[in-house]
């Protein structure tokens, strides 16, 4: 009778580590999968700031080259101004000029 009972219990017994093994398996497929799922998405992640990061780049580009054009403008504007009020004073400068002129040759004409 201990001969019927001994391969009985070998027979669960590898049975039993024959299931063990196959639900450590499937524990190791599982974290498997759900460990490459992560990475996947980590790179999706990343590949996703990057994207934020170049997006937000050209923005704040876009945005200095307004500011840049504005300025430029400005000081064109502002160039501008002095200019004409620089050339409004040298004509006048020029025509006082001419007056004194005139009267200089008046003196002298008065003198002789």
């Amino acid at each position: 009778m201990r001969e019927i009972i001994k391969p009985s219990k070998t027979s669960t017994l590898i049975d039993n580590i024959e299931q063990s093994l196959t639900d450590i398996k499937n524990n190791m497929d599982k974290v498997t999968k759900n460990r490459e799922q992560t990475l996947s998405e980590i790179r999706k992640q990343r590949q996703m700031f990057q994207d934020q990061i170049k997006q937000m780049r050209v923005e704040i580009n876009s945005h200095l080259d307004t500011l840049e054009q504005n300025i430029l403008q400005e000081l064109d504007d502002t160039e501008d101004k002095i200019k004409s009020k620089i050339d409004n004073l040298l004509k006048q400068l020029h025509k006082n000029a001419k007056t004194i002129e005139g009267l200089q040759s008046e003196i002298i004409a008065v003198k002789e």
